[in-house]
């Protein structure tokens, strides 16, 4: 997974019950598989679309009790997304 021009993780436009994160530098179905199963262990769904970059994930309904959820879920997922880029 490489950089482009834009930064390599950055959270989307929050939506009602979901949140979106462009995740640039996958070059093949094995990166988006991997993304999801990585991300489907911390949050409820997942979907990964390699063709426009992006991550859509749908909380565990006991995080959207917490004020400002989407923030605190696109944090979070920034973050594990760099810790796993970090051990490649």
């Amino acid at each position: 997974m490489g950089r482009r021009n834009r930064p390599w993780m950055e959270p989307m436009k929050p939506q009602p019950s979901a949140l979106a994160v462009f995740v640039n530098g996958m070059t093949c179905g094995g990166c988006a598989a991997s993304l999801k199963r990585i991300l489907e262990n911390q949050v409820s769904a997942t979907r990964v679309n390699l063709t426009t970059e992006t991550a859509i994930v749908w909380p565990v309904s006991e995080a959207k009790v917490i004020p400002n959820w989407q923030k605190e879920l696109g944090i979070n997922t920034c973050k594990t997304l760099r810790q796993i880029v970090a051990q490649v």
